[in-house]
């Protein structure tokens, strides 16, 4: 008898974390990840209306949307195809507090978004039509900062300043 009800009590909270998780995953769209893009961010209409909003000035933008916030890296307008903003690697590094120190209210590390940009190569035949390169990641919203480096060709990373700020 007792272990039923430990049984059906692992299945109630198991049931509960899952209800959760998808609630969750139905109110933002995006799955239940420290880190989110590529094939697996699945932008809602609120999202991709924010994205489509700021894709035509360049700049690193950020806005909150639920448990994440959805960064956006925007090349700007040019008047042929060949430019592109890719996504190289995030992660997140953790803060270390001085020795002897009490505790802080800084958030405890950031999340670092490498991005490459590049240009069509000189001479080279492009599409003669406009385009609005951008790459857009969602980190998970834990307080944390967000820096985002240019590592373009492998050179020393340039932090980008951030446009709008969540």
């Amino acid at each position: 008898m007792l272990r039923t009800r430990i049984i059906l009590a692992l299945v109630a909270v198991t049931c509960l974390v899952g209800g959760i998780a998808l609630a969750v995953h139905a109110q933002t769209g995006l799955p239940d990840k420290d880190v989110v893009m590529g094939d697996d961010l699945k932008l809602t209409s609120e999202m991709q209306e924010w994205v489509e909003g700021h894709v035509g000035r360049r700049g690193v933008y950020t806005e909150k949307f639920g448990g994440h916030i959805l960064v956006l890296i925007a090349r700007g307008r040019f008047h042929t195809g060949g430019y592109t903003a890719n996504i190289e690697d995030v992660s997140f590094l953790e803060a270390h507090p001085p020795a002897g120190s009490t505790g802080s209210t800084e958030p405890a590390g950031k999340w670092v978004i490498d991005v490459s940009l590049t240009d069509p190569e000189e001479g080279r035949m492009v599409t003669q039509v406009i385009t609005y390169p951008y790459a857009v990641v969602a980190v998970r919203d834990s307080g944390a900062g967000i820096e985002v480096r240019d590592v373009t060709d492998g050179a020393e990373p340039i932090v980008l300043p951030q446009t709008s700020t969540r």
